[in-house]
């Protein structure tokens, strides 16, 4: 195109003027022109975004559809394994089972980490699940695994539900609140307040509160501190001898690093090192890497407590997903066009 500008603007030039100073003006003027154009496009070209691959619209509906029938699936089997009760035998959603089976009057009676049933949260947790722990086991697990499908979900977008259930299937299955910690976390950059549902559950993962004070950002802060008084303050009223037994179980069970199941680095090797990449992901306004922090400081870091990585994710910059979404599908499109 740049060429075809100059020789127009040469051949105008050279038909109106036999001059040959005339001729090499305009060649001059019109090589000028043709370079002022040349750079106009590049700068144009450099504040676009680069073009993405595109599937098409099938396969755009194929991807979404193909992630709500691995969560249906996943969802499906583990009602039916509620069903035929083999949960002992597998140990399957053991820690849902110890959230449903708790007694009120005495939750921490076995409160170790690592044992069958042991209950290890705060009162408030437990008062929170009671609408659920009156259901029949088969019916609480329908309703706790939708709840943490949907986190995963919520955590790895709609793009990504596919890849967020199957990562998170064991976690699903077991039960645990990873996920719904990962949930607060994120959505406590826009609502402070959801951090006591960390607080008063694993407790130390709080420890990425410390974002908000390296930040200055003194309102987050209060709206956390407040917004848990007031919980424990009602929950304390309703149950207070149940938070004494808490803060027994939290001494009694300081130093834990869990079973063969569990990543064996005590915390207080594990928080200095969790501080630091909180406190480095303030600085720099790093979201995404403020729940690599507060994983690092779980009470025990369980193989299936990764999938807490999944907040980082939903925290990524859009662009980092596009790229990752991006790959998937031509992975995908890839693999349907060799079969």
């Amino acid at each position: 195109m740049a060429l075809e500008i100059v020789r127009r603007a040469a051949g105008s030039d050279a038909a109106s003027t036999n001059d040959v100073a005339g001729r090499h003006r305009a060649a001059a003027a019109a090589l000028v022109s043709g370079i002022r154009a040349t750079i106009a496009i590049i700068e144009r070209r450099g504040r676009e975004p680069r073009l993405r691959w595109r599937p098409r619209a099938s396969t755009r509906a194929l991807i979404p559809a193909g992630g709500l029938l691995v969560a249906i699936t996943l969802w499906l089997a583990i009602v039916a394994y509620s069903v035929f009760d083999i949960q002992g035998v597998l140990h399957f959603m053991q820690d849902g089972y110890a959230y449903w089976v708790a007694p009120a009057a005495d939750p921490y009676h076995d409160a170790i980490v690592g044992a069958p049933g042991a209950y290890l949260y705060s009162p408030a947790f437990l008062q929170l699940m009671t609408p659920l722990r009156v259901l029949p086991w088969p019916a609480f697990v329908a309703v706790w695994a939708a709840i943490l499908l949907g986190a995963a979900g919520y955590l790895g977008g709609r793009r990504l539900l596919a890849l967020a259930v199957a990562l998170s299937a064991p976690e699903i299955g077991g039960g645990n609140i990873t996920l719904l910690l990962g949930v607060a976390i994120v959505l406590g950059f826009r609502w402070p307040w959801t951090w006591s549902f960390v607080l008063l559950s694993k407790l130390t993962p709080g420890v990425g509160l410390l974002w908000f004070a390296v930040r200055r950002q003194w309102n987050e802060l209060f709206v956390v501190g407040v917004g848990t008084a007031l919980i424990v303050g009602l929950s304390y009223a309703i149950s207070p001898g149940a938070w004494l037994d808490w803060i027994a179980v939290l001494e009694r069970n300081a130093g834990a690093t869990g079973t063969s199941a569990a990543i064996q680095v005590p915390l207080a090797l594990r928080l200095p090192i969790a501080v630091g990449i909180i406190v480095w992901a303030a600085r720099g306004d790093r979201r995404w890497a403020l729940p690599i922090g507060c994983l690092l400081a779980m009470p025990v870091v369980w193989f299936g407590s990764l999938t807490f990585l999944l907040a980082s994710v939903a925290l990524l910059p859009g662009s980092v997903v596009d790229r990752v979404r991006d790959t998937f599908r031509r992975g995908a499109a890839g693999a349907a066009g060799a079969g």
